[in-house]
């Protein structure tokens, strides 16, 4: 009698677990085929120019606080492990509207920092610059802007800049929205100096589903480039293994990693073939940090 009511009570629990799973499954795969269906609608001309006005907003989602704390969290590693900012040039590639780090930056002592952001021109005129700085910095402008310089360019086509100008680059949550990181890397050591650094913060996340964190992994690439992810905010969904093959590979030393990974299993909602190749401590990654020296 003890077995068969452990046995019950063991099904019901399995049953449990995966009606529960089946249920969330469904949640994700609705709420991604509505994220489908709003983008293919985007195409189209005049609903594209409705949903412009309707939502007629600048990406700013951040403030002078998150500014300095890039500033804190970077100029600490970089000070960790050895590397001084004195008459360095540093740039920050895709820094969004984020500009007031880059005086913090001057005001320790860099020779010159280059704000890389194609999307420059909206971002970076001298009130807006002015505005971001903390009310206790305003002068800041006066002081350092002679040394900032601002740059459209793409980190896949950096062509501001002459080969081995840059002494330290810095990114935070852009190699993920990369469409081609094997140009990103061939430029970013193209144009740094010999024993130049980089330091690199990537968001391996879904950007969609944070909750849910690998629930990309399950999509085809034709499926995830054309309806679930945005032009202007692509996700390229590369793990762990990737970049490190790609740091070896373009000749760089790293001199630090710091890796954060969910408790999620990769595969609890089903992977993509493309995916599977990966081992499931490679696939739980989500976050990837690291400083790299070019030799």
């Amino acid at each position: 009698m003890a077995i068969f009511t452990c046995l019950f009570f063991r099904n019901s629990l399995l049953n449990s677990y995966n009606h529960t799973v089946m249920m969330i499954n469904a949640y994700l795969n609705t709420a991604m085929l509505i994220k489908g269906i709003k983008r293919t609608l985007r195409r189209i001309p005049i609903i594209k120019d409705l949903m412009s006005i309707i939502k007629k907003k600048e990406w700013s989602d951040k403030t002078p606080d998150y500014d300095l704390r890039i500033y804190q969290s970077r100029s600490a590693l970089l000070k960790k492990y050895g590397i001084d900012i004195t008459n360095k040039i540093l740039m920050d590639i895709g820094c969004g509207n984020n500009c007031a780090h880059a005086f913090e930056f001057l005001a320790s002592g860099a020779k010159e920092v280059i704000l890389c952001e194609i999307l420059a021109e909206n971002y970076f005129s001298e009130p807006k610059i002015r505005e971001r700085l903390p009310a206790n910095k305003k002068d800041y402008y006066e002081k350092f802007s002679k040394n900032l310089r601002i740059i459209n360019d793409s980190i896949e086509d950096i062509k501001s800049m002459p080969d081995s100008s840059v002494d330290i680059i810095i990114s935070t949550s852009l190699l993920e929205h990369v469409y081609d990181l094997k140009k990103a890397f061939n430029e970013m050591k193209r144009v740094l100096k010999k024993d130049g650094q980089m330091f690199h913060s990537i968001d391996l996340r879904d950007h969609f589903f944070f909750d849910y964190p690998l629930h990309f992994l399950r999509y085809s690439p034709w499926w995830w480039k054309n309806f679930y992810t945005k032009p202007e905010t692509f996700t390229n969904r590369h793990r762990l293994i990737y970049y490190l093959g790609l740091i070896k590979k373009h000749g760089f030393e790293i001199l630090y990693k710091h890796t954060e990974s969910t408790k999620q299993r990769a595969d609890r909602f089903g992977l993509h073939k493309n995916f599977t190749r990966y081992s499931e401590e490679e696939s739980r990654v989500t976050h990837l940090e690291f400083i790299a020296k070019k030799i």
